[in-house]
């Protein structure tokens, strides 16, 4: 039952590691495909004008943030949401799965102890 509880830990974090890394990834491919409709329709035609808009775009994100939230401080907090959903969202209903796995190594401590008294 142990080790069952620890090969479906490992499961779900190498699953949690994946997605978040293709939740990253599509970002930067948001990011790419913005900056190349920019350069298709003719607005960027330099490397300094394509981090002139990157540029622009982090304002922006950091503008519509503050009138969000209310501070800039707590783009931090969204993007630490954004994992902590993520992370429920793959661990669902195997949230307390540590809990388990400890609780089910003190048990199985104690019986061994048990068995070397008797």
């Amino acid at each position: 039952m142990l080790g069952e509880k620890l090969v479906l830990k490992e499961k779900l974090a190498s699953k949690f590691k994946r997605i978040h890394f293709f939740v990253r990834f599509s970002l930067v491919l948001i990011w790419f495909g913005v900056l190349s409709g920019f350069y298709f329709f003719g607005l960027i035609g330099s490397l300094c004008e394509a981090l002139n808009y990157s540029e622009a775009s982090i304002l922006l994100i950091i503008v519509i943030n503050f009138l969000t939230f209310g501070t800039i401080s707590n783009l931090n907090n969204y993007i630490d949401l954004i994992k902590v959903k993520t992370e429920n969202w793959v661990y669902g209903k195997y949230i307390d799965l540590d809990s388990k796995i400890d609780s089910n190594r003190i048990q199985l401590s104690n019986l061994s102890d048990e068995i070397k008294g008797v």
